[in-house]
C-alpha cells in the first residue's frame, strides 16, 4: 500500500484526506525547519518504512519545489519505489518542475486552481458541492 506523506506537520490533514479518499495506505509527515535568516529549509525524514513502496507527497502548494525535492532525495536514499507529488495549488515557479524531475519524481498532479501542465484535477466539483 502507498504511503501518503506531507512535507511538514501543517499538511498532515490534507495527506490524511487524500489517503482516506484513496481508501488504503498510511499517512505520515516529515519534520521541516526553516532558517528565517537564510530562508533555507531542512527536512528530516519520517521513520515510516518506505523501502520498495510508492509514496505520495501531499501539500497545499508547491512553489519552488525545493522542500519537495529534498524530501524526494531522502526517500530515494531509503529505497522508495516511486514518488508522486500532488498539491492543491501547483504554482511551480522558478524551475520547480525541472527540480522535481531531477530529484526523481514519477509524476506531479495538481488542481486547476492555477493552470499548469500538471493541473490534472478539477476543483470545480468540490466547489459546486459547497454551493
Amino acid at each position: 500500500d502507498p504511503l501518503f506523506l506531507s512535507p511538514d506537520e501543517g499538511a498532515i490533514d490534507l495527506a490524511a484526506a487524500v489517503r482516506e479518499t484513496y481508501d488504503r495506505g498510511a499517512t505520515d509527515h516529515f519534520a521541516k525547519e526553516r532558517d528565517y535568516d537564510t530562508g533555507e529549509v531542512a527536512v528530516e525524514p519520517s521513520d515510516a518504512a518506505v523501502d520498495g513502496r510508492d509514496v505520495v507527497l501531499v501539500d497545499d502548494i508547491v512553489a519552488t519545489g525545493s522542500t519537495m525535492s529534498e524530501s524526494i532525495a531522502h526517500l530515494h536514499d531509503r529505497g522508495v519505489d516511486r514518488v508522486f507529488v500532488t498539491c492543491v495549488h501547483p504554482l511551480l515557479a522558478a524551475g520547480a518542475r525541472t527540480r522535481l524531475a531531477r530529484a526523481g519524481v514519477a509524476a506531479i498532479h495538481g488542481t486547476d486552481t492555477i493552470e499548469r501542465p500538471v493541473s490534472t484535477v478539477s476543483a470545480a466539483p468540490a466547489v459546486a458541492d459547497h454551493l
